[in-house]
């Protein structure tokens, strides 16, 4: 395998690549997913929630833990079934990651949340 990849590298791997499976049973917030998603890759991931909320229907998911299934889910990805447009992948993942907008969201939490509290008079 490649061991630890980044830079130009890490970017050959990711447009090239025609599958990313992430067989993970346990995650945090899988930035590699991430990644790989905003480069338009099918994806095959566990069902473990972690990775479910980030892809939602962009991706072919399998039981964690389940050989067989996955398996049976990666021939199917490699046969090209189920796949969805990379550009659409790409769309997706941008837009529902998207710092910018992150960070507008959380300004408004945080805007929202000391105003009810009194800690803000007003919004400017």
């Amino acid at each position: 395998m490649t061991g630890f990849v980044q830079g130009k590298e890490m970017e050959e791997l990711y447009s090239n690549c025609y599958l990313y499976c992430l067989p993970s049973d346990i995650e945090g917030m899988p930035i590699s997913l991430l990644e790989a998603m905003s480069y338009g890759k099918n994806c095959l991931v566990s069902n473990i929630p972690e990775n479910a909320t980030v892809v939602e229907n962009m991706a072919t998911v399998f039981e964690k833990s389940n050989v067989d299934d996955l398996k049976s889910k990666l021939e199917k990805c490699l046969n090209g079934t189920g796949r969805k447009e990379s550009n659409d992948i790409s769309k997706f993942i941008l837009k529902k990651y998207n710092w910018d907008n992150v960070v507008k969201r959380t300004e408004k939490l945080y805007y929202a949340t000391n105003k009810k509290e009194g800690k803000i008079k007003n919004d400017n």
